[in-house]
């Protein structure tokens, strides 16, 4: 069970170096590069529910598409403004996520 922990997490690493290299000559580097991913990334995590991997598959479509509908109304700056909207709406009605379960 160590071991699967192990090669589990070093493909994990080996991943997140590959996206960075890649995302490097896109953005610029900064320390807070990863501060806007790692933020969208909790919402989506929260709002399926923790645990949960088709509850963060279907909170992941469900952020991408109230930004790209809130995009089409407002400015692409001011769309991540309904995100956190749904994200506390999930989170006062359904505190475990949308497919979260209660332990």
């Amino acid at each position: 069970v160590m071991r699967i922990y192990n090669v589990t997490f070093g493909l994990g690493c080996a991943v997140l170096g590959v996206v960075g290299c890649l995302m490097i000559p896109f953005y610029p580097v900064s320390p807070s590069i990863g501060l806007a991913f790692g933020i969208r990334s909790f919402i989506t995590v929260v709002l399926g529910g923790i645990g949960s991997i088709p509850g963060c598959i279907l909170g992941g479509l469900v952020l991408g598409i109230v930004e790209s509908v809130a995009a089409q109304f407002v400015t692409a700056t001011s769309a991540s403004i309904f995100s956190f909207v749904i994200f506390i709406l999930v989170l006062f009605f359904r505190p475990t996520g949308l497919l979260g379960m209660k332990v």
